[in-house]
């Protein structure tokens, strides 16, 4: 891709995770959790949450309970209860799925209503 269609083709969701989501290669990663102080630094006002461990069947605290602490409660997203908990099937197991993409579209189109 040219310079010139790669900046066409960015979006601010996509810079914020170039900027904000490097692995420790530098390199971005989808992938990495966020701790509670980079979520109430960076203030979202929507937050997409994906509970990895409940869907590949990890013991631990579910992805609620390490959500709901001072710093993340602070948040535009929670104070504007628009922290939306996506189905880990859907997004992590099975995510080419026909019906999880279909299930994806709906979930991000309810949230943004």
């Amino acid at each position: 891709m040219t310079e010139q269609r790669h900046k066409m083709a960015a979006t601010p969701a996509r810079a914020f995770l170039e900027r904000n989501a490097l692995c420790r290669h530098g390199r971005p990663s989808h992938r990495r959790a966020g701790s509670a102080e980079f979520i109430a630094k960076t203030d979202p006002d929507l937050l997409y949450v994906v509970d990895r461990d409940s869907a590949i069947g990890e013991s631990g605290k579910a992805a609620k309970q390490v959500l709901d602490n001072k710093l993340v409660n602070g948040t535009k997203a929670a104070k504007g209860d628009r922290i939306v908990y996506l189905d880990p099937f859907t997004w992590y197991l099975a995510p080419t799925a026909l019906s999880s993409v279909e299930g994806m579209v709906k979930a991000v189109g309810d949230s943004l209503s």
